[in-house]
């Protein structure tokens, strides 16, 4: 289901010119920006297991995600702002794909996800750089927190509201001063829906197919891939370990 754009940002609002004096130029101030997105499972009965799939155009430096610079979390009260992996996948020549950790949520409840730019690495920078553009997946994952189903799995009836919520820092900030009254503003707005409704639904996915082999040591993880499309790049991997490893038990 694909829900949105996103848009990631550490940087000064605009360029600040060099022949301007300071007094002026403190209105270029930092603003940090991320996406948020409240999801509710609409099901009376079943616990849906969702990922994010997120993608970017193929870029470099800070213009792409990495493990220091962007963090993803989910939240549904009783699970507390749990950080979810990111993984990248195989770049292809116009995009990167990357997934997250699968999330849980049980029927009719609902969860906040938050995809932020890690700011410690920016926020002492002069004129920091973090600037990352895309649109946001909400796919059905295979795990449900303690194996991967290899069977068929149901469509899930979701409700979604994607946002983009930002701070405009005070160009003082961080300060160690107690006295320093520091000056803070804040964004908020909504974000259209790929379908242009909140009530959507998240693909279900088919039973997973295997190679007719004697020997599961013997798949690669592209061949696997063809023959399972809808499957992830880092959950496809996941199973072909947890099977092969299933299989040396079995003949010691």
């Amino acid at each position: 289901m694909v829900t949105s754009t996103f848009e990631l940002l550490v940087k000064r609002i605009a360029t600040v010119p060099t022949t301007i004096p300071p007094n002026i130029s403190t209105v270029f101030r930092r603003v940090v920006q991320g996406f948020f997105m409240n999801i509710t499972n609409l099901s009376d009965s079943t616990t849906s297991n969702l990922l994010l799939r997120i993608t970017i155009p193929t870029a470099s430096g800070n213009r792409i995600i990495t493990n220091t610079n962007t963090q993803c979390f989910f939240d549904n009260g009783s699970v507390n702002n749990v950080q979810l992996n990111i993984s990248a996948g195989t770049p292809n020549p116009t995009s990167i794909i990357y997934t997250t950790n699968s999330f849980k949520l049980g029927a009719r409840q609902t969860g906040l996800i938050t995809l932020l730019p890690s700011v410690i690495p920016f926020i002492n920078l002069t004129n920091p750089d973090l600037e990352i553009r895309g649109y946001i997946e909400v796919l059905t994952s295979r795990f449900n927190g303690t194996f991967f189903s290899l069977g068929a799995i149901p469509a899930s009836e979701v409700l979604v509201s994607p946002e983009i919520r930002g701070t405009f820092l005070d160009n003082d900030y961080p300060s160690d001063s107690t006295s320093n009254e520091l000056d803070f503003d804040q964004i908020a707005y909504g974000l259209p829906t790929a379908s242009g409704r909140a009530q959507n639904t998240v693909e279900g996915l088919p039973p997973i197919i295997f190679p007719p082999l004697d020997d599961f040591q013997q798949i690669e993880l592209p061949n696997f891939l063809k023959a399972n499309p809808g499957l992830e790049e880092a959950e496809a991997g996941q199973i072909l370990e947890m099977v092969k490893g299933i299989q040396i038990k079995g003949k010691k």
